[in-house]
């Protein structure tokens, strides 16, 4: 499998987005870096859900309850952050996680500042749950020709914090 530097990632992944659209992935090393853009989105994604889980767990007063579910939340997206990096990796794509590969492809927009009871929390967080979502089912969609290994990644965290969102909708 071919290794595409960070330095080349960029360039190689935006040819690779166009292809993406197309289906056209006729050789093993092409599919590969197909494959490893979309993972590389969701790791950016995840990275991303993980500060902001942070943002609210930290502002997030008199609610020891949902606390507890947003930490549960944060181990299950670090966990799936690892297994994306690890694929990446193991397809020959380096993982990039920097802050500028991350506040360049954000998905999410900011929460808003200040303390969040557990309604202001949930009202806030549901909808980066459903963009999350509606990405990951693009993602699977994509890589379930290019890649089953990172389809099947893609879909165990899909149905992880599928199982997590709904937690919330009764906890709220």
């Amino acid at each position: 499998m071919p290794s595409i530097s960070t330095q080349d990632s960029n360039t190689e992944f935006t040819k690779m987005n166009a292809s993406l659209d197309e289906g056209t992935f006729e050789r093993a090393a092409d599919r590969a870096i197909g494959a490893g853009y979309r993972l590389q989105m969701t790791l950016i994604d995840l990275i991303d859900l993980t500060l902001q889980i942070q943002h609210l767990r930290w502002n997030l007063f008199d609610e020891p309850e949902l606390r507890t579910q947003l930490t549960d939340l944060d181990a299950l997206v670090r966990a799936g952050s690892e297994a994306v990096a690890q694929r990446l990796s193991d397809l020959g794509v380096a993982p990039d996680g920097t802050v500028g590969a991350v506040y360049r492809d954000l998905l999410f927009e900011p929460l808003p500042s200040g303390p969040f009871d557990a309604q202001r929390a949930a009202n806030a967080f549901a909808p980066r749950l459903s963009q999350l979502d509606h990405r990951l089912e693009g993602s699977v969609a994509i890589l379930a020709d290019l890649d089953s290994v990172s389809a099947d990644i893609i879909t165990t965290i899909a149905n992880d914090v599928a199982a997590w969102s709904i937690n919330l909708s009764t906890a709220s």
